[in-house]
């Protein structure tokens, strides 16, 4: 099926590449229809539960095959209300109220207790959750409330000043339960904890992450400067170029080492005069780079010299004067990056 179309009274379904006048057989999918049923008559119910618990109005809703979002007239929905609401909603499921439909004129329509103004039309289907909600719906309903427990709010956003409630009912929030508590299990397994303490653990291990990925900065700041000594060491000197003068040229090739290490690195080479480094930080994902050098205010220009090498080699960057940073996608052209700048320093 390629389309979905009403032509007067007929809902006609396009399909395609079966020749016109073809016989085919049409199948619903129960187990989704029953689901769709579900999630449909679980709005209508939180929405008139999220009425009830904080006036929050229904404006839009939207059925889609992995959640349902309902979006009320309220720029805050206060967690205390969305809780009265889903405790209200559950309640009214487990009474497994009737729910009924019935066919009115508009006149009859208007006099009704409807939560929303009911659309155009001469005739309207109102369905209705016994004592507790109605509303002129076309769409297709279970035939009581017990069908769509549980409900369950799963989460809160905003949009465009307005906000969004996601929810599951019925099997599709059972299934959402059973996904949930084998991944809780997973974890304490995994964490050697009880499901109650995983959040506390988690707590522990990243704070334990982050402690240590401090300290490892630190000594790789450290170790800046001694790399920063044995790559000047190692210098070339390069013939005058654009640079107008004797230039020693200093680089670092890096895996890993973290921008904070690798600017630690920059700065030690450039306390000296007369000196250009290039610094390259390669990982899985690429390359970081920066270019440098200490000749002074009226010496070359980086930001003009490095423009046709960014763009010779495909990579992103900028800068100043001074320096120029940026990055590349392909972790194995930092040494020809490196040859690159040498040549245009001295070209």
């Amino acid at each position: 099926m390629i389309a979905l179309e009403e032509r007067g009274d007929d809902i006609v379904h396009v399909l395609d590449g079966e020749p016109v006048g073809a016989e085919v057989h049409g199948e619903i999918d129960a187990a989704r229809r029953l689901d769709f049923m579900a999630q449909h008559t679980g709005e209508h119910l939180l929405s008139q539960c999220l009425l009830a618990a904080g006036n929050l109005a229904t404006v839009s809703v939207h059925f889609g095959d992995e959640t349902t979002t309902i979006e009320v007239a309220a720029e805050t929905a206060p967690e205390t209300v969305l809780a009265d609401a889903e405790r209200l909603a559950n309640a009214i499921a487990r009474e497994n109220r009737k729910v009924s439909t019935r066919e009115v004129d508009r006149e009859e329509a208007l006099r009704l207790p409807l939560r929303r103004r009911p659309p155009e039309g001469e005739r309207l289907r109102i369905v209705e959750i016994d004592g507790c909600d109605m509303a002129a719906c076309g769409g297709v309903h279970v035939a009581s409330t017990g069908s769509i427990a549980p409900v369950k709010i799963t989460g809160v956003e905003r949009i465009r000043g307005r906000t969004r409630i996601h929810f599951l009912a019925g099997e599709r929030a059972v299934a959402d339960y059973g996904r949930k508590l084998a991944l809780s299990q997973a974890l304490s397994r995994l964490l050697t904890c009880g499901e109650g303490d995983i959040a506390k653990r988690v707590g522990d291990l990243a704070e334990s992450e982050r402690s240590l990925s401090r300290e490892l900065r630190r000594l790789r700041v450290a170790q800046a400067g001694q790399a920063a000594l044995e790559a000047v060491a190692k210098g070339r000197p390069l013939p005058a170029g654009p640079a107008g003068g004797s230039l020693l040229f200093v680089s670092g090739l890096f895996d890993g080492f973290g921008e904070e290490p690798v600017k630690a690195f920059v700065d030690a080479v450039l306390c000296g005069p007369g000196r250009a480094v290039v610094a390259v930080d390669r990982s899985p994902a690429g390359i970081r780079w920066t270019v440098a050098h200490s000749l002074g205010a009226g010496s070359v220009d980086l930001a003009v010299l490095m423009k046709p090498v960014i763009a010779a080699l495909g990579l992103r960057g900028g800068g100043r004067q001074a320096l120029v940073q940026g990055a590349g996608s392909d972790p194995a052209g930092a040494e020809p990056f490196v040859e690159a700048v040498a040549r245009a320093l001295s070209a």
